[in-house]
């Protein structure tokens, strides 16, 4: 099975060369790093680290949401299957077995890190976008895009697959972070307001993380289909 793995990561050295070199000694052959705007030395460290021809990187400078970091691994990821992980992620043997068992079952979008944070490494084919479009660029920062992008999935009629493929480990990316003296810029109010902008929500209120039930909470989008992702923004 033809894979790309891209792991996004902000300040996390340790993390990222661990999960980049997980995915390809478990047999991926496509890597991409996507810096989001941290120091240079952060990632010239990383990139000394992994010398291997199969990883590519991506500099952000400044930092973008994470939508266009995962707009960004679409777009760059040479095989239709695409791996996007955040750096806390571990790769483990049997993970690219597990995700085929899936592929071969229809599914074209997995979830890869049930349930602890199921939106931390996900995989989807290229297919799925191309009829869906691309992750809502318009959430800053992070928070709220996985709703919408949850959302999307149940509108579209397409279900994912939730299976426990991978570990999910922040220990060492806290470590990181004191290190590095580095902070996410974090925009949950901007984007709650932003995904409540998108969406028109029942009087019942909604429920975050793929909690969702159409036959308890309706929701409607209100914004056309066209502004999900304006795609000259991927290029920015």
């Amino acid at each position: 099975m033809n894979v790309s793995v891209a792991v996004v990561t902000q300040d996390g050295t340790q993390t990222a060369t661990r999960a980049l070199r997980g995915a390809i000694t478990t047999g991926c052959l496509d890597g991409i790093l996507i810096n989001n705007g941290c120091c240079s030395e952060h990632l010239y460290t990383i990139r000394s680290e992994l010398r291997q021809p199969v990883f590519r990187f991506i500099d952000l400078d400044p930092a973008r949401g994470l939508p266009h970091c995962w707009n960004l691994a679409l777009l760059y990821a040479e095989h239709p299957w695409v791996v996007i992980a955040n750096d806390d992620v571990i790769f483990e043997d049997g993970w690219l077995e597990a995700l085929e068992a899936q592929a071969n079952a229809g599914y074209r979008c997995v979830t890869l890190a049930y349930p602890k944070n199921r939106w931390g490494c996900f995989a989807l084919h290229k297919s799925l976008v191309a009829e869906m479009g691309f992750f809502d660029e318009a959430f800053a920062g992070i928070y709220f895009e996985d709703e919408d992008w949850w959302l999307r999935l149940q509108e579209h009629g397409e279900e994912p697959a939730l299976i426990d493929a991978v570990r999910h480990d922040d220990g060492l990316r806290r470590k990181d972070r004191t290190t590095h003296g580095t902070k996410l810029a974090l925009s949950r109010e901007a984007n709650e307001s932003a995904f409540k902008a998108k969406w028109q929500v029942s009087d019942k209120g909604y429920k975050t993380k793929g909690k969702v039930d159409g036959r308890q909470c309706l929701m409607m989008r209100t914004r056309p289909e066209v502004d999900w992702h304006p795609y000259v923004q991927v290029w920015g």
